[in-house]
């Protein structure tokens, strides 16, 4: 990230900067435009990592205690194309919600990317034995 101290700050000529990033990822967030003038610590911008992308899916009581930390499931699109592929279980959540008289737990997947068709934000179903 590229800063500017306080005294090159109160240049009459405006100092030009170029903002890179370390890895790939997504801006989903945009606090400045190209060639709007920022104030010194201003945030320009969100930079999601999506090198890895984590689903959440809401495990059934009965089904949770097949699940464990580290474990392959496959996760399918549910928007077309219907793409498949496989996911690790990186969290369980001791705390369940109820659900209609049953117990759901919030279980996150790490996605490898890039997986074409499965974007952040798309809904999923997972598959396990």
């Amino acid at each position: 990230l590229y800063t500017l101290d306080a005294a090159n700050a109160r240049h009459e000529n405006p100092i030009t900067a170029t903002v890179s990033a370390p890895r790939a990822g997504m801006v989903p967030t945009l606090y400045a435009e190209p060639g709007q003038q920022v104030a010194q610590d201003q945030r320009l911008l969100t930079l999601d990592m999506i090198d890895t992308l984590e689903c959440v899916v809401d495990v059934d009581e009965m089904d949770i205690l097949t699940l464990s930390v580290g474990q392959s499931v496959q996760v399918k699109l549910d928007a077309p194309p219907a793409v498949s592929v496989s996911a690790t279980v990186e969290r369980i959540s001791p705390l369940g919600t109820v659900v209609l008289d049953t117990t759901k737990y919030p279980v996150t997947l790490t996605v490898p990317t890039p997986v074409e068709g499965l974007l952040p934000g798309m809904h999923v179903t997972a598959y396990w034995n």
